[in-house]
């Protein structure tokens, strides 16, 4: 029985969401249930030169920042929340960040094991 790719794409990111809480994955922590998966978010980093550092974008004196990719989301009651990630040079090849009001926030990363 084949299942059409899109849909079968669309069922795994969501079934995604749910298993690596039971599993121990590593998520980007940004705070208030703002969790995306580092497997899900290197998908979506970019190395695209159209896409370079605007100026008011976090520094990376540690190497080299290949591109950026912003995104908004609604997370918790609808409350849309702005999101950047960067690709950069070095052992973790993205960062992920959240548009605060004094700047861009930091979201760590935390293993989620049970």
């Amino acid at each position: 029985m084949k299942v059409p790719y899109a849909a079968s794409m669309a069922a795994l990111t969501g079934l995604s969401l749910l298993v690596p809480s039971a599993y121990g994955m590593e998520f980007f922590n940004c705070g208030d249930n703002a969790r995306f998966l580092v497997s899900l978010m290197m998908g979506f980093g970019s190395r695209d030169p159209t896409t370079i550092q605007r100026d008011t974008d976090p520094p990376y004196p540690e190497g080299q920042i290949y591109g950026a990719r912003r995104f908004e989301m609604p997370i918790q009651s609808n409350t849309m929340r702005s999101f950047m990630v960067q690709s950069i040079s070095g052992s973790q090849p993205i960062r992920l960040y959240e548009k605060v009001s004094s700047g861009w926030k930091f979201c760590p990363i935390e293993d989620y094991d049970i």
